[in-house]
């Protein structure tokens, strides 16, 4: 039997997580328990399993596009700086962030058309 030792961080987003996330995190440590695996102890362990669940796996790809064709148009100097930022810190958690950014810069410069179909 393994033995769950962790952060008072981690003890603190467990409990307060809510309905379907709050199960599947004690449905994943279950099933870590019967295989005898380490259970979820760091701060990352928590992050990489509900991304891993909640995020699809064109969220990453979709805000590179966002942030790739981001201009300041009608806004405010202090809006568009403010925009740019939070694009910044969501842009800077990606672990694979060069070769996303090919990916993303790519698909900005197809056609319309084809960018939908290859895409969707």
């Amino acid at each position: 039997m393994v033995h769950n030792i962790r952060s008072a961080e981690v003890s603190f987003t467990v409990m307060k997580l809510t309905r379907q996330a709050s199960q599947y995190l004690a449905n994943f440590e279950n099933l870590c328990e019967l295989k005898g695996e380490h259970p979820i102890s760091t701060w990352h362990d928590i992050k990489t399993q509900l991304k891993q669940k909640y995020l699809p796996p064109y969220y990453y790809l979709r805000l590179l596009d966002k942030s790739n064709q981001f201009s300041q148009g009608s806004k405010s100097a202090k809006e568009y700086v403010a925009k740019f930022d939070e694009f910044l810190i969501l842009c800077s958690a990606l672990e694979t962030k060069a070769l996303m950014q090919v990916l993303s810069r790519f698909r900005a410069g197809l056609r319309e058309d084809l960018r939908s179909e290859l895409f969707a």
